[in-house]
């Protein structure tokens, strides 16, 4: 991996090899001592991340938000690790005060018909299932995801 990201907050740490497998770049602890680094997670926009986002700012370096993903986990709670997990460079998706990384992909212009059909079959097995952000069900089998 080519680069660093520093992670401040204990939770992100956690998901540190989600981290780097999102980013691309290796994971550093901030603990006391800033390392150096060419990035700062943190959690999306929270008030948790406040601090991230501060120093990113202040050393100029690009911020980088995680957020759970729309599907979070089989049931709530912080002891599930999440199913899912946004990057995003530039915003975050449920923050409408700035631009975020979905928002571009979604005006990067039309789609193709095989991106579409997956987005509706993927829409489909959502509602069939009724999914939701975090569910109290047990595990459902939606089988092995194909590329094309």
């Amino acid at each position: 991996m080519a680069g660093t990201v520093l992670i401040l907050s204990p939770g992100l740490w956690l998901l540190r090899d989600e981290v780097a497998s999102l980013t691309g770049l290796k994971p550093v602890r901030g603990l006391g001592l800033m390392p150096r680094c060419d990035a700062i997670a943190g959690w999306g926009h929270k008030p948790t991340a406040e601090r991230a986002r501060r120093i990113a700012a202040q050393k100029k370096l690009p911020y980088i938000a995680i957020e759970d993903g729309f599907l979070r986990s089989v049931k709530p709670g912080n002891d599930m690790r999440p199913l899912a997990l946004v990057m995003d460079r530039t915003g975050i998706y449920y923050d409408a005060r700035e631009p975020s990384d979905l928002e571009a992909l979604i005006n990067a212009g039309p789609v193709s018909v095989t991106e579409l059909a997956l987005a509706e079959q993927a829409m489909a097995v959502r509602l069939s299932y009724h999914l939701s952000g975090t569910e109290s069900a047990t595990a459902v089998n939606l089988g092995t995801r194909t590329s094309e």
